[in-house]
């Protein structure tokens, strides 16, 4: 199924808002975590403009988040596609309910313009050509890896 014909896809552009650190998750997969900002310009009746910075949690999990933290940083344009991940969950300490919604990430995009980061210390004719997005090569492969769905896991 092609990722515009799944209802719950979506597809997000801006800049990375955070340094990127791959965290080990119990030795087995590795798990990205990182905010994709960018402004919302608008104006109102009497013409007056305004530009509304907004951020989206995103994550990224096994060799996606291998990539992502090997050719961008913090600064950086991308485009990501993925779909909306919603949790919710008491609070230990209020005992007031939380929510929270992430945008787990099943491949990106550069954005024109940008170049991979692991090509540009390399002298042009070292350079293997880049591709310019990520998508999973087989589409019989096995699903992104991913948390377990235990609320006790979120770590809020």
């Amino acid at each position: 199924m092609q990722y515009w014909q799944h209802p719950n896809n979506v597809v997000l552009g801006g800049r990375i808002a955070n340094d990127l650190v791959v965290k080990d998750i119990k030795n087995t997969t590795k798990l990205l975590e990182f905010t994709v900002a960018n402004n919302m310009k608008s104006a109102d009746d009497g013409g007056n403009k305004s530009e509304k910075a907004h951020y989206f949690r995103c994550e990224a999990w096994g060799k996606l988040a291998e990539i992502i933290s090997r050719q961008f940083q913090k600064g950086d344009p991308i485009t990501v596609i993925g779909t909306l991940n919603w949790q919710s969950w008491q609070d230990k300490d209020t005992g007031a309910k939380r929510e929270s919604v992430k945008l787990r990430v099943e491949s990106f995009h550069f954005v024109s313009g940008s170049a991979p980061r692991a090509h540009a210390a390399q002298p042009p004719a070292a350079r293997a050509p880049a591709a310019s997005s990520y998508y999973p090569t087989d589409s019989n492969s096995p699903p992104p890896e991913g948390p377990p769905n235990k609320d006790d896991d979120i770590p809020f």
